[in-house]
């Protein structure tokens, strides 16, 4: 076996599409393409070749504002991985062995962390909807009948007042940056660029976009964004106005509703506890992560 590097942006897409199995949106290629294009980090694509056949991909970019290598996309990106082809996953070492250049690996999927020595990087929370009709069935496993009763008296306290839910106004987005930045000062629409990319995104996904503005009383309180992908709704970001009581927690009801009416498998809250999804008792799964050499 040996290992191939892969510069080209080009020769890249078509590697990614053969070695990576699309399951959440973090998978697909333009997904990861949006983070990628406003710096255009300087691309390394290591590949395991077995007589030829490509066999392993561990998709790399060097960050010069780090000066390290990261996986493809940059720091926003969860569930990375080493990706093998079935029957090669004890060759992940050698891709591996093949970085010379510093490397941290963050947010990695691995069901073996100990063969690698990994660390816990981050936690992430997802809750099965699979078969789902309403809130009520998709809670039900997880919450006992007392905290299920809770939140329907506070979904109906705030739907006793003036309450209008519209959905895919575009330019409700940029109420979301501001709701969400004044709710958490290191919010990550604070970085360079990322309000652009998600800017993208909203064209990128514009069928499966659901971009959801709270209207109470006549005034625009909350709006939150999320993309259905691949039996995944992939819940992103939300700006709430703290100061209305519960409305928080109305806007994940709201978005859980939707997944379920959509018909999607899981419903994907990304790492990071942001204070609710313990609360809300989501599965939490550890995404990794391995300093190298």
């Amino acid at each position: 076996m040996n290992v191939r590097l892969i510069q080209d942006l080009t020769a890249a897409e078509v590697i990614w599409k053969e070695l990576v199995p699309t399951t959440t949106i973090f998978t697909d290629w333009k997904f990861r393409r949006a983070f990628f294009e406003p710096w255009k980090f300087a691309l390394e694509f290591y590949v395991l070749q077995d007589a030829g056949e490509n066999t392993g991909l561990l998709p790399l970019q060097f960050n010069t504002k780090k000066n390290l290598l990261e996986f493809f996309g940059g720091g926003y990106m969860e569930d990375n991985g080493i990706f093998m082809k079935a029957g090669y996953e004890e060759a992940k070492t050698e891709l591996l062995a093949a970085v010379k250049k510093p490397c941290r690996l963050e947010y990695l999927k691995e069901d073996h962390p100990e063969k690698f020595h990994l660390q816990i990087n981050d936690t992430k929370f997802t809750l099965n909807i699979s078969g789902c009709h309403n809130l009520q069935e998709a809670l039900t496993p997880i919450w006992d009948a007392k905290k299920l009763g809770d939140l329907k008296r506070k979904i109906r306290k705030i739907e006793a007042q003036s309450v209008q839910i519209t959905e895919n106004n575009l330019n409700d987005l940029e109420l979301l940056f501001v709701l969400n930045k004044k709710a958490f000062p290191d919010s990550s629409f604070n970085e360079p660029f990322r309000e652009e990319v998600f800017k993208e995104l909203t064209r990128l996904y514009r069928e499966d976009l659901h971009l959801l503005t709270f209207e109470i009383n006549g005034v625009k309180q909350a709006v939150s964004l999320a993309i259905n992908f691949n039996g995944y709704y992939e819940y992103f970001n939300a700006g709430v106005n703290k100061e209305i009581n519960n409305l928080g927690s109305f806007v994940i009801a709201k978005n859980i509703e939707t997944a379920t009416r959509l018909g999607a498998q899981i419903f994907d809250a990304f790492t990071q506890e942001s204070g609710w999804k313990s609360r809300w008792h989501f599965t939490a799964t550890p995404e990794y992560c391995l300093t190298l050499p």
